[in-house]
Formats: C-alpha cells, structure tokens, sequence
C-alpha cells in the first residue's frame, strides 16, 4: 500500500465518522416591531432632566470657586470631574481654581502625601511646571528613601505612583 492511499483512506474515515452539528432554521419572531416599539410608555422627560443637569452644574462651579472650601477637597474634585470625563464642562473654573493652588503651594504641599501627590500631578497635567521637589519632606535623611510609615498610607502611595508618570528626568 503506497502512502498516498493510506493518507486519503484516513482522511475519508474521519470525515465520515464526524458529523456536523448544525442549527435549526426555525427561529422565533423578532417581537421589536415598529408596533411594538411605538407602544412602549417611558416617563422620560428630557426638559426636567436638562434643567436638573444644568443646577448640578452650578453647584459643581460654586464649590470650585468657593474659598472656604479646602483645596485637598478642591483637588479631589477637580481629579474625580476628570476621571469621570466631564471635566470639560468646568475648564474656566479648574484653570482658574488651579491657578489660585499654584500660587498658594503651601496651602496644598503639606505632611500628608496623597493631597501633596494629588497637587503635583494635577498641576502637571494641566502644563504648570512643579518641582519634583515638593516630595523632598517625605525622604528619610539618610538613605534618601522615602520614609517607612509612608507605606501603611494606602491612598498616598497610590496618588505617588500616579504622579511618578508625570516626573521628568
């Protein structure tokens, strides 16, 4: 017996042991009938939902602009109007916000990292030029390290390491 043969005899076994599982051709009617679409009842009323949508947004702008509220809490708003990707309906009041945070950099750069953290990578997103030298307090002395009690805090490590993409060498 040649090879060929052996190989097409093989072949032609398989495939007539192997049957194909193939689907039935009765399916159901689609129920989404122009009918049935035009009967559906929705309470949707866009005017109430536009005028609702533009008072959060006053409010939004009022607690950027406003002074007495502290500028951790300032910059965690501006970072979570980011992240949730409506931060564009705010640019005028985060430059301006921004801007105040800038000039008042101890007001922001305290002991605690994540609010220092937090301000650095904020303002060099939006193209204001920090030191890398705002995280100098949170090095030990000798080593050059950050310190050791830094890494039981969980949110200020996290706000770290966001920043360090923003480090420049």
């Amino acid at each position: 017996m040649n090879r060929q043969s052996m190989y097409t005899n093989k072949a032609s076994t398989t495939h007539n042991n192997d049957r194909l599982i193939r689907r039935s051709q009765h399916y159901n009617r689609n129920i989404w009938t122009p009918q049935f679409v035009e009967s559906l009842q929705s309470d949707y009323k866009e005017r109430a939902y536009v005028s609702r949508i533009e008072k959060l947004k006053e409010e939004v702008k009022d607690m950027l602009i406003d002074d007495s509220v502290g500028s951790l809490t300032k910059l965690e708003l501006i970072d979570a109007l980011e992240r949730l990707g409506v931060g564009y309906h705010f640019e005028e009041e985060v430059k301006r916000t921004l801007a105040i945070l800038f000039i008042n950099k101890d007001a922001c750069v305290k002991d605690d990292l994540h609010s220092t953290a937090l301000y650095f990578r904020l303002l060099r997103q939006h193209g204001y030029k920090v030191s890398q030298d705002v995280f100098n307090g949170f090095k030990d002395e000798t080593a050059g390290n950050l310190r050791l009690e830094l890494c039981e805090d969980v949110k200020g490590m996290l706000s770290l390491y966001e920043a360090s993409y923003l480090g420049l060498k």
